[in-house]
């Protein structure tokens, strides 16, 4: 049996996207008899660390390293992430990124989640051994059927039919100005003058914003976000510097096409799903709903399944293992 240890942590209450994504990858390494622990004195084959989550440090990637134990990191960008402090650029390098960068010599393989996360590390100052692998979502919560329950049948979602109104969806359990909440701002204002659009927003919102036509709901657990998700046809993505947003991944993968910012790994994720923003949400929608029905002719069932995903995983690990530990 393949023993795993992970230093972060998850919940099933509403939370972030990182939360969502290794629960998921969690679940599917679990399911395939790999044991996943959280315990640092456990005897393990390989240390999977996350970030900085939960206040990690070199210190713990040195002490494995140093116990036999094989090393994998998965980066984090922390451009508009965590504190002001982790945020700030000294000598053209993010904080956060740099006590990252910190741990390489003592890493066997960097896993990046995107194209676009593993250049911001390399024109930090990275060189090692790396892969680039997106994230992925658990398909029975963020997929195309509802399974309300396990003797029913599942009911596969309804695609917007050219006529009815066009439902999008904004999801993000950061308040962080930087999610695209002036855009947001923008596109409430708008709204008033685009009859058949509506927007629904779930998650978190900064301290006194209030908003007159889009509709806002508090965070919900995954399954019911699941369900939200699969009565809407479009989502806004518009994080800023985002390394991989699993609320994008998750939409995609519950059948919604995407607005997107061009920032970040946003592009590089939703382009085949979807259309940049240009400056008019009236004209970006209209685009979205022109190519709508070829999107939906080509778009692979369940995008960015965390099955895949998994695969990937284990096979970082399991090479690390091979290789064994820095010397």
């Amino acid at each position: 049996m393949l023993r795993v240890f992970a230093n972060a942590t998850v919940t099933n209450a509403p939370y972030g996207g990182a939360n969502s994504f290794l629960r998921a990858l969690y679940r599917e390494l679990r399911s395939r008899g790999i044991r996943v622990t959280h315990n640092p004195t456990d005897s393990v084959d390989v240390a999977f660390l996350n970030g900085l989550t939960d206040n990690l440090t070199v210190e713990t990637a040195q002490e494995f390293n140093g116990r036999g134990v094989p090393v994998v990191h998965r980066r984090v960008g922390y451009a508009f992430r965590g504190s002001p402090e982790m945020r700030a650029v000294i000598d053209g390098v993010v904080e956060g990124d740099r006590q990252q960068l910190a741990f390489d010599p003592y890493v066997r393989t960097v896993i990046f989640q995107s194209v676009y996360s593993a250049e911001v590390f390399r024109t930090s100052g990275f060189a090692g051994d790396s892969v680039i692998i997106h994230n992925g979502t658990d398909s029975t919560v963020f997929g195309l059927d509802d399974r309300r329950l396990p003797f029913m049948r599942p009911r596969r979602r309804a695609y917007w039919d050219g006529k009815g109104p066009f439902r999008l969806a904004i999801t993000s359990w950061s308040k962080d100005e930087r999610k695209g909440f002036a855009y947001f701002r923008q596109f409430d204002k708008e709204l008033r003058h685009l009859p058949g659009i509506t927007i629904s927003y779930v998650g978190r919102v900064p301290e006194g914003l209030t908003f007159d036509s889009i509709a806002v709901q508090t965070p919900q657990r995954a399954r019911d976000l699941g369900r939200f998700l699969r009565t809407c046809h479009g989502f806004l993505a518009f994080s800023e510097k985002e390394t991989c947003s699993n609320a994008l991944l998750e939409a995609i993968n519950s059948g919604l096409q995407v607005i997107y910012l061009d920032s970040g790994a946003n592009k590089e994720l939703a382009a085949p799903y979807g259309v940049s923003f240009e400056g008019s949400l009236a004209d970006a929608v209209a685009k979205l709903q022109k190519g709508y029905q070829t999107r939906l002719r080509n778009a692979p069932e369940h995008p960015y399944d965390i099955g895949p995903v998994a695969d990937r995983y284990l096979e970082v690990f399991t090479r690390a293992i091979e290789q064994g530990p820095v010397s």
